[in-house]
């Protein structure tokens, strides 16, 4: 089966949410090699590299081009804070709020495509 770029519903996370969700301590890993696999349109390797932190990505998305993965990554935003239903009972301690939970997908997109 080929994937098309238009099948596949694109997200990332900052590096923020990376260190929080999986409790990793930014001097533990400097200097150490990590591998995001996959690590979709996340900013987590561009941050980290910016670090100390020896990071590559991996994902099957890379196969295509930085332009078709940003415009498809923001059709996906739209399409998931279209209705925020799904989102009831989300913990929202470390977002705050539904708005800022969809900041961080913006941000992780247009760091990743600078990267």
């Amino acid at each position: 089966m080929v994937s098309t770029l238009e099948n596949i519903l694109i997200t990332g996370r900052t590096y923020e949410e990376y260190m929080v969700f999986f409790n990793l301590d930014e001097k533990e890993l400097h200097g150490k090699k990590v591998l995001d696999c996959p690590s979709g349109a996340s900013s987590f390797i561009k941050t980290a590299n910016e670090n100390g932190i020896k990071a590559k990505g991996a994902d099957m998305i890379y196969q295509f081009d930085k332009d078709g993965i940003k415009k498809q990554a923001h059709k996906t935003i739209e399409l998931i804070y279209k209705d925020t239903n799904w989102m009831n009972g989300f913990n929202f301690d470390f977002y705050k709020s539904i708005t800022n939970h969809k900041k961080h997908r913006e941000f992780a997109v247009e760091n990743f495509c600078k990267d």
